[in-house]
């Protein structure tokens, strides 16, 4: 979700030799782990690269009661056309866990349907517990954690560390269900991580962060033994983008696809050089519009064919596109909406 502040960069250098000793010998942050599989999903976006682009919109606890899927709902009575991406959260606040309850049967008939199935985590810091705010306080969505909290998050046996654990433990109750369905998710995890607004994030140590990512990947996969997961790395568009590739990557072999989240945040929209820059880090991946206000053109589309996906946030949807403009993304001839993929979902 869009926080308009933009930052400077401050190089992720281990000042503090506990804190390296911490992260580099100790944490079951940097466990090792084999190669993901690609998932059908994952399959399918590898198979439409450079040809077409997924349409999706997100659906946050911003939803009127009993309409979980509400905004899903409204782009459909606008275009006549189903999105092909269903996007959901893992709330934090009380009406977002209250909406947790929806996750399964929401996805579960989504999927049925074809769609791809998305899910993020604005999630409370382990330092509470939950529901939690969104700023305002030490325990909110925005906040920091302390060094010494950070190395306790990473290190085995930690207290904060087995918090998270904890709380993976609940998050895995509805992923579990959507395994045993046949249920694909791409999953992103500590989304826009170089923002540095929101606990996942420290300002300066952008080796935290990662280390966060690999040990909720292990602890998802090997632990949980979560099958059902593609997992996207999730940046945002500041001037920083070049460094910030490099420093908060936690390691090629822990995601599938890299998203980004384009809120026009250094005031060059969907500049090439932006493209340029994700396209070589992804390396032949797939690469997508993880988060957006401002829909992209069909003609945007053309001249950056590389997006496999685009997710626009919710209500800004509505507020910051006209309905000529959905329209004219959602009947493009490079767009895929739900018309485009099997109801079987059999992507392959």
């Amino acid at each position: 979700m869009k926080i308009p502040l933009l930052y400077s960069f401050i190089g992720g250098l281990c000042l503090i030799t506990a804190s390296c000793q911490a992260l580099n010998d100790t944490s079951d942050a940097n466990t090792s782990t084999p190669p993901l599989t690609r998932t059908k999903p994952l399959t399918y976006l590898y198979e439409i690269q450079g040809k077409k682009t997924v349409i999706g919109v997100h659906n946050d606890e911003k939803t009127a009661a009993g309409k979980p899927s509400e905004w899903t709902d409204k782009v459909s009575r606008i275009t006549g056309l189903q999105p092909a991406l269903w996007s959901y959260d893992i709330g934090y606040n009380p009406a977002g866990i209250e909406r947790r309850k929806h996750l399964v049967a929401e996805a579960q008939k989504h999927w049925e349907q074809g769609m791809l199935i998305n899910i993020m985590m604005h999630v409370c810091p382990p330092t509470t517990v939950e529901p939690c705010s969104w700023k305002g306080e030490e325990t909110s969505l925005l906040s920091d954690l302390s060094e010494q909290q950070w190395q306790d998050l990473l290190t085995s046996g930690g207290n904060l560390n087995d918090i998270w654990k904890a709380r993976l433990d609940d998050m895995s109750s509805y992923l579990k269900p959507l395994q045993a369905k046949g249920i694909q998710v791409l999953l992103r995890p500590f989304h826009e991580m170089n923002q540095t607004l929101f606990w996942w994030s420290l300002k300066g140590k952008p080796e935290y962060t990662a280390g966060l990512y690999r040990l909720t990947h292990d602890y998802l996969v090997n632990d949980k033994k979560l099958t059902n997961l593609t997992f996207q790395w999730n940046v945002q568009d500041f001037a920083t983008l070049e460094t910030d590739l490099e420093a908060y990557d936690p390691g090629g072999e822990y995601w599938d696809i890299l998203s980004f989240d384009n809120y026009n945040s250094d005031g060059t929209g969907f500049s090439q050089k932006k493209y340029d820059l994700l396209v070589a880090k992804a390396a032949g991946k797939p690469i997508a519009l993880g988060e957006v206000k401002t829909l992209p053109t069909p003609q945007l589309l053309k001249e950056q064919p590389l997006w496999t996906f685009v997710m626009s946030w919710s209500e800004l949807t509505f507020h910051d596109n006209t309905e000529t403009a959905i329209n004219a993304l959602y009947h493009a001839d490079n767009t895929v909406t739900l018309k485009d993929i099997p109801s079987s979902n059999s992507k392959s």
